[in-house]
Order: structure tokens, then sequence, then C-alpha cells
């Protein structure tokens, strides 16, 4: 990915480079045959597959409000509607804010359900 802004400050910069960008460049005074230039090494490169972390947790049916969001969003006590197995909760890391976050979704282990 590369990021074209009309913004140059360093902070602006590393943010982007440290979010996975391969560039940045700046609108206004980019020349176009830099920018090829990085378009054509990016392209010549072998992508690595990126191992990318992600949490796998059981949230139990008597904690907190466990019962409140297996009631707001039907999901059936935390069990698969296939199988009847407990749910597991996905949890992927979202670098696209400054606190901690996560991306998540609920998935059955033993049938992907």
């Amino acid at each position: 990915m590369l990021v074209f802004s009309a913004k140059g400050q360093p902070e602006e910069v590393e943010r982007a480079l440290n979010l996975g960008a391969a560039g940045y460049f700046v609108k206004a005074t980019s020349k176009p045959e830099k920018v090829v230039d990085k378009i054509r090494l990016i392209l010549s490169q072998k992508f690595k597959t990126q191992e990318v972390a992600h949490y796998s947790l059981e949230i139990r049916n008597d904690t907190y409000d466990a019962v409140k969001l297996a009631s707001d969003f039907s999901l059936n006590e935390m069990k698969c509607p296939n199988c009847q197995q407990p749910m597991l909760l996905s949890l992927i890391p979202d670098f696209s804010h400054e606190a901690t976050w996560f991306c998540g979704k609920f998935y059955c282990p033993k049938c992907e359900g």
C-alpha cells in the first residue's frame, strides 16, 4: 500500500509506515518518476505471507454481560446453532486506532459455523 497525502508531517509519515504502508508521498512535492520507481520496486518484490496474531476466547455464559450479548445478537447462549458446541470469540488486532482495539467474530471451533 502506498499513501498519497497532502500532509507531510513526520508523525503522519511514521504512522502510515507503522500501519504497513510501503511508501508515503506528499502529493504537492512528489515527482511522478519517483512514484513509478517505488511502484516498480514494490511489484518486483516477492511478497511474504505474514502471520497475523489472532486470539480465540471462550465467553462463559454466566459472566458479566454474556447473557445480554447473547440475547442482543441472537447468539443462542453462546452455542453453535449447528452443533450446540460452545462458540469462541476470535479477535484480531486493529492497528488503525491509537488505543488497543480488536475486530472480532464468533465461530464454532468444531464445525466453523
